[in-house]
């Protein structure tokens, strides 16, 4: 007979609170190899563990998202003003570079070669902004709605700042919750091992536990316990 740990990380989450209930369930638990409010501290430190990795992790692709529509939408101005620098500097092409684009010269002289990623888009519209600002009443971008853009590119600063402040809290907690997850499962075993040692432990017992009880292994070859199955000879 063989009691099965699942694989799967949200089967293996399952399987450890249905051995949790069962075991704020029994007054005097069937085993004695770990200390039950031990494990239930563990868990509940994991559940909020958990729900922060989840809420940071969705939290972040949320923002991930909205940032790169903003940046869509503003490189929609992006590309009229790189178009209508390479027509103003035509010949000049070094002028365009002080406006933030990256121009290459020699034989490809006045392409511009963009890397397209947040971080290289922000500090191009960051600069090119700063330019703007700085040549006052005789920027050649006045005709443009930079005011629009100004609110835009803060709209995308601080998107961008929550999306990368939640992708590192996602980190944190994702290192925590699996540690976390790790103590547990040690935990699950040593007591899946201490029931199928009682000889009055019958598989519908060891279920009520949250395990899984198989009459035969799941696979051909011997499986380690570590990594799912505890063999006990009946």
């Amino acid at each position: 007979m063989y009691l099965q740990i699942p694989s799967g990380k949200e089967d293996r989450i399952l399987m450890l609170r249905a051995l949790s209930l069962a075991i704020s369930k029994n007054e005097t638990p069937a085993f004695d190899v770990v200390v039950p409010t031990e494990y239930q501290t563990t868990l509940s430190v994991f559940e909020d563990k958990y729900a922060a990795y989840q809420l940071a992790k969705q939290t972040s692709e949320t923002k991930r998202q909205s940032r790169d529509l903003h940046i869509k939408d503003v490189e929609t101005s992006v590309i009229k003003i790189a178009q209508y620098l390479k027509v103003k500097f035509s010949g000049n092409e070094k002028a365009i570079a002080e406006w933030g684009f990256p121009v290459l010269l020699g034989k490809r002289s006045g392409k511009i070669s963009r890397t397209y990623n947040a971080e290289n888009n922000i500090s191009l519209y960051q600069r090119i902004l700063a330019k703007h600002i700085e040549d006052g009443e005789n920027s050649i971008l006045s005709s443009y709605n930079m005011t629009a853009f100004n609110t835009k590119l803060n709209s995308i600063v601080e998107i961008h700042t929550s999306y990368k402040e939640n992708r590192t809290l996602a980190r944190i907690y994702s290192k925590q919750h699996h540690i976390l997850l790790k103590e547990l499962l040690d935990m699950a075993r040593k007591i899946a091992r201490n029931l199928r040692m009682r000889e009055d432990m019958e598989p519908k017992d060891l279920e009520s536990y949250g395990f899984t009880v198989l009459e035969t292994s799941s696979n051909s070859t011997t499986e380690s316990e570590d990594e799912g199955e505890i063999s006990q000879a009946s």
